[in-house]
């Protein structure tokens, strides 16, 4: 199956819901065996603003539980996003139980990327959802 970012990066930097600079990210599609217990994408986050941006966290939801990142990187965070600059972020998601990533993405999730600037904290949204692999 076929995981991949269904909004479009333009969606994405405008995607932040609370004050604080546009910062924008893609996530690379990724080939998922059935029965697989994990979700590991490429991540990449756009600073295109003046001024530097930390991101704090990053969280996947998924219709059946909310999951905290587990790449070890995470251990790093906050990751300092210097000004017009793009950095590619740890993200490992397990899942629990009984959960494998067909049932995990039978909806959409949503991969939320949580920062903070000067100018307030902020949070992106990206929609993730899996497919037939192509």
């Amino acid at each position: 199956m076929t995981v991949r970012q269904i909004n479009s990066v333009v969606e994405a930097e405008n995607a932040v819901v609370t004050k604080g600079p546009k910062i924008s990210i893609s996530v690379k599609t990724t080939q998922q065996l059935i029965g697989e217990r994990w979700y590991s994408p490429r991540v990449t986050a756009t600073n295109p603003s003046d001024i530097p941006v930390k991101v704090t966290g990053v969280e996947l939801i998924t219709g059946r539980q909310t999951l905290k990142n587990e790449d070890i990187e995470a251990r790093n965070y906050p990751i300092v996003l210097g000004p017009r600059s793009s950095v590619a972020l740890g993200v490992d998601f397990r899942f629990s139980d009984g959960v494998d990533v067909a049932k995990a993405f039978r909806n959409p999730g949503e991969l939320r990327i949580y920062f903070t600037s000067q100018e307030g904290d902020g949070v992106v949204r990206i929609t993730v959802a899996g497919g037939h692999a192509n």
